[in-house]
């Protein structure tokens, strides 16, 4: 039987840590509609909650409809989140976020997120079929398009933060421990480890990252070891500075039974999954839907 493809993971999405400290080179200094574009785009993500909870008790429907409607709701949060966070460095409000030190980096990553949100929802909606997708299209491009405009703003400012892109080495944000975690074949000691022979502290990887602390300032590293897990792993948004580390290609192994033929939405069906933007996964294994 011919091999699956493999995908060798070292993804890191640009919020690594809280332990950076901040410089004058990350201060970011927004324009008067700035604040106000992201202000309008928070209370048009509101109607939008609004609309779509409301939906979901008129239209009912299948599974992918139903699964349709929870990505939504679950994304147009988080994109409330990111805007929230955002608002608070710029504003200097004091809001718990999950931050690395450089409000630039932070602002440029949290807003790179949001923006890509919407479609996410519109095309579950659409795939689902029924009305609700071109109900909620309208509201959906003007949120989209209020927080392109201010990531622009971001990515245009002088003094780096998201305007151009670092091929070799690491961010200057990201510490000397986080560099150390990345590089190392498997953590020393890990805050977790998941083995399925019971020798570890969990059986499977999606207890350990529920059992994981909400809105963690530090690193919590989960080190999972060499098997094949068969499941499917969601991250949630309260889930910061989680790390996986497996032991390498052809050992640890994660392989998810979700498919979009089975009703799921697209987004619904990733072996790992997260609503997160502060997660480092660095599984070094295949991820699969067929281990065979």
């Amino acid at each position: 039987m011919r091999r699956p493809p493999i995908a060798f993971l070292l993804l890191f999405l640009l919020l690594l840590s809280a332990s950076c400290s901040s410089s004058s080179a990350s201060l970011f200094v927004p324009s008067t509609t700035f604040s106000a574009n992201l202000r309008f785009a928070f209370s048009e993500i509101q109607k939008l909650t609004s609309l779509i909870s409301y939906s979901s008790g008129v239209l009912g429907g299948n599974l992918r409809l139903s699964s349709a409607i929870h990505d939504c709701l679950g994304l147009l949060d988080l994109s409330a989140d990111e805007l929230t966070w955002t608002l608070s460095l710029v504003d200097d409000r004091p809001v718990k976020t999950p931050t690395t030190g450089n409000h630039r980096y932070d602002i440029h990553s949290w807003l790179s997120a949001a923006v890509g949100n919407q479609d996410t929802c519109k095309d579950g909606l659409d795939s689902a079929g029924g009305p609700l997708g071109g109900l909620a299209a309208g509201g959906l491009k003007i949120v989209s398009s209020l927080i392109a405009s201010s990531l622009h703003e971001v990515a245009a400012s002088s003094g780096g933060g998201g305007g151009g892109r670092r091929l070799l080495g690491f961010p200057e944000w990201v510490s000397a421990g986080d560099r150390r975690l990345l590089q190392t074949p498997a953590p020393v000691e890990p805050d977790a480890v998941v083995a399925q022979d019971g020798s570890g502290d969990y059986t499977s990887v999606a207890a350990a990252v529920e059992a994981a602390p909400s809105e963690n300032e530090s690193r919590y590293v989960i080190y999972v070891k060499k098997g094949v897990y068969m499941e499917n792993v969601e991250v949630n948004k309260k889930k910061w500075n989680l790390m996986l580390v497996g032991d390498g290609i052809d050992q640890t192994i994660i392989s998810g039974s979700r498919s979009v033929a089975d009703g799921w939405t697209t987004f619904r069906s990733a072996t790992v999954g997260e609503l997160n933007p502060s997660l480092v996964l660095r599984i070094c294994s295949e991820v699969n839907k067929d281990p065979t």
